[in-house]
């Protein structure tokens, strides 16, 4: 994708920065951001900060007459209209003047191509986003769904420009707006060079993902929208899934490769922050993923949700309905996101994973267990729902565990190891050390370190998290190695591991009372087993102290373990 063109790019829900307290800025903000400008600096930029929506709630009488006039503007052009071929879509044009849309009519019909792409690109927008995938029509004045939708073809410093007003009736704290799109009508700002460089094709495509995601803001405009003070809490989402309907509805253009390799290269930012190089728009990736995963109508069943709490928690709900959890997609989207680029697997992961940018991974220091056993391999930070690659090159005459100990919440961490002869992950619980995949004497270990949804999944200051490392063949002396101690329940994966055992043991587990809890036997290898904090009638045991007894024919020990629920 030309860069040029992507830079400018603002397929979006049009949102811009309003001075409250000084009505005149606002309206000079409005027409410089919004309004073409002859001979002014250059071409549409991208889209503005999300603040519209909590000026028009906040009842500021300057701001709602800003958004009044733009409606009231229209009327007074004579613009002439045009009704879609399935009658979905008034189009509203004009001829002359700086608003005037193209000529060009290859089809030799009468009819302006510009003003057919339009039409049809809406139409095709509704077939897709409503008969299709089930959401519903957005809302009227009057807060009915709309039976014919209102376009406007203007000359705007936009792609295109999704407006509302007066909030609908709704209950209290719902925000419903009836809405309506302008679309521009001078394209030549943009390329195509992977697909076209024919002026008028390279029209029809920008024009068909426009429509399909300004269309989808205009549906999300008949849900509910979120505030929080001055914060619009659900951008993420709402740029998302509008996005995530340009590959749904036009599959062919893939504006959005252009902000993947903001939202590769900073994977270690809050699921639901912006940053300066825009990537709500490369998160796109989720969406797509939990589409390809659990089918295209998951962005409406998650607007559904939002009806009763924000984006975060209602994509937690739905996830939980399909039997999965926010987490373990966070999980699944690491996973997705490595295997990209030049590790792309044909037929696995993203279906265009091999046009998707490389990840971006950290490069730690060699590891050398041969000389210690037991080392610290990186140290790191993240906030919660954000995940990080990890390479680590590591030299040992063995197997090897990984720990991944987080400085707080670690039921909410984990980190998978990525294996690339076989493409996929192997999860290692926070907390409870893990074997990994390891072929001596050298091998770089891939990880991927995700924070999950720890702080209710909220922004906030990043927690310190570290990687260890150890030997199972380089653990000097005889003694036997147990942890974590003391252990917690929390978590599914909670357990104790036992290292170094000698030949042929056993472990038996008692409580205070020298009751038999269980007897465990080691893995294959002979010197790694694990307790599950479960006893024999496999029920979780309570919080105590435990005793263990390892018994073989060379020697035996014995210890008492903390277990704290």
């Amino acid at each position: 994708m030309n860069k040029s063109f992507a830079l400018k790019m603002c397929v979006y829900f049009r949102v811009f920065v309003l001075a409250l307290a000084v009505p005149a800025m606002a309206q000079a903000d409005l027409n410089e951001k919004l309004s073409f400008q002859p001979g002014g600096a250059g071409t549409p930029d991208k889209c503005g900060f999300p603040v519209v929506l909590e000026a028009a709630a906040s009842g500021d009488v300057s701001v709602q007459a800003l958004l009044k006039q733009r409606r009231s503007q229209h009327l007074q052009q004579n613009y002439q209209t045009y009704l879609s071929p399935l009658g979905r879509f008034r189009i509203h044009y004009l001829t002359a003047g700086p608003n005037a849309i193209p000529t060009y009519d290859r089809n030799q019909n009468g009819v302006s191509d510009y003003l057919e792409f339009v039409a049809k690109s809406f139409d095709r927008a509704w077939e897709v986003e409503i008969d299709s995938l089930g959401f519903n029509a957005p809302p009227d004045s009057a807060g009915l769904p709309h039976t014919v939708y209102s376009v406007y073809c203007k000359r705007i410093n936009a792609y295109g420009i999704t407006w509302f007003s007066d909030p609908l009736p709704a209950p209290p704290g719902v925000l419903r707006y009836d809405s309506y799109i302008e679309i521009n009508t001078d394209f030549s700002f943009v390329t195509y060079p992977d697909i076209t460089n024919d002026p008028i094709v390279r029209d029809s495509l920008a024009i068909a993902v426009t429509a399909a995601h300004e269309f989808n803001h205009a549906l999300q405009l008949g849900y509910r929208l979120w505030i929080s003070g001055s914060n619009f809490v659900d951008l993420w989402f709402i740029e998302g899934s509008a996005t995530y309907m340009e590959e749904v509805v036009a599959d062919r253009v893939n504006d959005y490769y252009y902000y993947l390799p903001c939202m590769y290269s900073s994977t270690d930012v809050n699921l639901t922050q912006n940053n300066p190089c825009n990537r709500i728009y490369g998160e796109v990736a989720l969406p797509i993923m939990l589409g390809e995963v659990y089918g295209k109508t998951i962005t409406r069943e998650v607007w559904e949700a939002i009806l009763n709490q924000p984006a975060l928690g209602s994509l937690s709900l739905i996830l939980q309905q399909k039997g999965s959890s926010l987490n373990a997609e966070m999980r699944r989207w690491a996973t997705w996101m490595f295997f990209s680029g030049q590790n792309a697997v044909a037929g696995q992961f993203y279906p265009e994973a091999a046009k998707y940018p490389d990840p971006e991974v950290i490069a730690a220091n060699p590891v050398s267990l041969s000389q210690n056993p037991n080392q610290v391999a990186y140290v790191g930070a993240l906030p919660p729902l954000a995940f990080q690659f990890l390479k680590i090159p590591v030299t040992a005459t063995a197997g090897v565990l990984a720990l991944l100990d987080p400085e707080q919440n670690p039921a909410s961490w984990e980190a998978s190891q990525l294996y690339f002869s076989e493409p996929y992950s192997e999860t290692i619980a926070a907390g409870i050390p893990g074997e990994v995949v390891f072929t001596p004497p050298a091998e770089d270990l891939y990880l991927a370190v995700i924070s999950g949804s720890w702080n209710g999944g909220n922004n906030a200051p990043a927690d310190d998290y570290q990687i260890a490392l150890q030997g199972t063949g380089e653990v000097s002396g005889s003694e036997v190695l147990v942890g974590p101690n003391p252990v917690r329940t929390g978590g599914e994966n909670a357990r104790v591991l036992f290292l170094n055992l000698p030949r042929e043991a056993r472990i038996e587990i008692f409580n205070a009372n020298g009751v038999r809890v269980k007897s465990i036997l080691p893995e294959s290898s002979g010197q790694i087993a694990y307790w599950d904090l479960r006893s024999s009638q496999n029920e979780l045991v309570g919080s105590g102290v435990y005793i263990y007894r390892i018994v073989s024919p060379e020697k035996s020990q014995s210890g008492k373990i903390m277990v704290i629920r």
